[in-house]
């Protein structure tokens, strides 16, 4: 039997703690830096899959977190929220949690009908858009057409959750022996979805998990490409307890070198939180301080590497930086792992 609508608010679980832990760190910054020339410091958060606004327990969603955060910067940002929510009862809930605040606006809708009507309401204004579905994301076209799309002069950002049950739910029709009158047109609505067809051969052609991985991989690539250019993207695999295969991947697109930095910040401390929440449920993980000697250890050991061919700025090398460490590690361990190479006079940067 299917849950019923908001049944997935009732209860935070790890992944969920994850993905706000990002949120609630990162929003205010984006909206900090991106609002500084903006007419009337006016910035845009869109939330296209809102929910209810909180969980049963009280704990904040992602409305919660945007309108703390909105609160936080309003002495010197315009930051409005955009909430989508097309369940009418999540809805309601969602309207009750937001009276008071007063720069939000919502639409009883679904993001794929909505969405040119939610972009003539950003108008000019950065945009940061967390993009957070049960099944898979939003059109392929209308995702690059409305979001990456828009001049580099409007400043945008994309967080994106790209489900792995949902993928192996909607695919599977394609190796379905069954024969069905609603087959074709599903597989029409996964095309729609990725950006045509491209996956069908990756599908057959390989087996999980690695076709999953594929599937993805190329998706933020054909993403990226249509998009405006210039875009970096991170990608976070999710699952509800460490060491076991991700629900979700969460993918982070910018068109800027510090988008990745402060967002690598934000994941890092998020990891923190998540790992926090998981040992209350008495899971079997690493103590921090072994977590981070390791992240220290494998920094360390790929700046003086990376120093053979000559000095460079670490922003630009984040990824082969941390390696193994990218998106646990942040300033803090590239510190300490640069301090010891120069008490080891192995370079300086």
């Amino acid at each position: 039997m299917a849950n019923p609508p908001g049944a997935f608010f009732i209860e935070r679980q790890p992944a969920a703690v994850l993905k706000h832990g990002i949120l609630r760190r990162y929003l205010q910054p984006f909206a900090s830096k991106t609002g500084v020339n903006a007419p009337d410091r006016r910035v845009v958060y869109l939330d296209a899959y809102a929910g209810p606004g909180t969980y049963s327990d009280g704990a904040p969603g992602s409305p919660a977190l945007a309108e703390q955060t909105a609160q936080a910067v309003s002495g010197s940002r315009n930051l409005d929220c955009i909430y989508v929510e097309k369940d009418q009862r999540l809805f309601d809930q969602l309207c009750l949690m937001l009276d008071g605040y007063d720069n939000w606006s919502a639409y009883p809708d679904s993001i794929d009908n909505c969405l040119p009507d939610v972009m003539t309401e950003v108008g000019k204004a950065p945009l940061f858009a967390f993009l957070d579905p049960f099944g898979l994301p939003l059109s392929f076209n209308d995702l690059v057409g409305h979001l990456l799309r828009r001049p580099l002069s409007r400043k945008t950002e994309v967080l994106l959750n790209f489900s792995t049950p949902g993928l192996n739910r909607t695919a599977g029709h394609l190796t379905s022996a069954n024969k069905y009158p609603a087959k074709d047109s599903l597989l029409a609505g996964i095309d729609e979805r990725l950006g045509g067809p491209w996956w069908h051969d990756m599908w057959r052609n390989n087996e999980p998990p690695s076709r999953n991985e594929l599937i993805l991989q190329e998706y933020v690539r054909r993403l990226a490409s249509a998009g405006t250019g210039g875009w970096g993207w991170y990608m976070i695999p999710v699952s509800n307890r460490p060491q076991v295969p991700p629900i979700y991947h969460l993918i982070f697109l910018t068109r800027h070198r510090d988008g990745l930095w402060l967002f690598n910040e934000s994941l890092s401390l998020a990891l923190e939180d998540y790992h926090d929440f998981c040992n209350q449920g008495r899971l079997d993980i690493d103590p921090l301080e072994e977590r981070e000697r390791r992240w220290v250890n494998e920094i360390h050991d790929n700046i003086e590497q990376a120093l053979v061919h000559g000095s460079f700025v670490v922003q630009d090398k984040l990824d082969e930086v941390c390696g193994q460490a990218f998106g646990y590690a942040r300033e803090k361990h590239i510190r300490q792992a640069i301090k010891r190479l120069r008490a080891l006079k192995c370079g300086v940067l």
